[in-house]
């Protein structure tokens, strides 16, 4: 009976150490993955921006701090015009799912410490018990 239970045990850790592991891998991939895509992308859009001549609108904002206040809707309005709308949208989405995986993990940060230090002492523990 006892090495029943030894056995059981020893899949459930087994198990749970395959999950603790996945997790930690799928949430830095993805955090990886989608936090370097939005970068790369929004390097991508600024040089869009700026080959299309889009950068003489900020030319505005060195004027007096009225004619800005007078045109601000004009200025926002040009921008929202001259801009690629779809790489916005996966900008923000690809910045959206990182920032998603990171607080994921930072929330669940300290129950996978506690399942890692758990898991480990385990596995010290089975190997010097069935060297003995």
């Amino acid at each position: 009976m006892k090495k029943l239970e030894d056995k059981i045990i020893n899949k459930m850790y087994v198990l749970e150490t395959k999950k603790t592991g996945l997790s930690l891998i799928t949430k830095t991939i993805l955090f990886f993955f989608f936090g370097l895509s939005a970068i790369f992308l929004t390097q991508i859009l600024v040089e869009v921006f700026f080959e299309t001549g889009s950068d003489n609108v900020f030319e505005i904002l060195q004027e007096d701090w009225q004619v800005v206040a007078k045109h601000g809707v004009d200025i926002i309005f040009s921008l929202y015009q001259e801009i690629p709308k779809p790489l916005i949208l996966i900008i923000f989405v690809s910045f959206g799912i990182s920032l998603l995986a990171l607080l994921t993990f930072i929330k669940n940060f300290g129950k996978i410490r506690y399942k890692v230090i758990a898991l480990s002492q385990y596995w010290k523990k089975g190997r010097n018990r069935k060297t003995t």
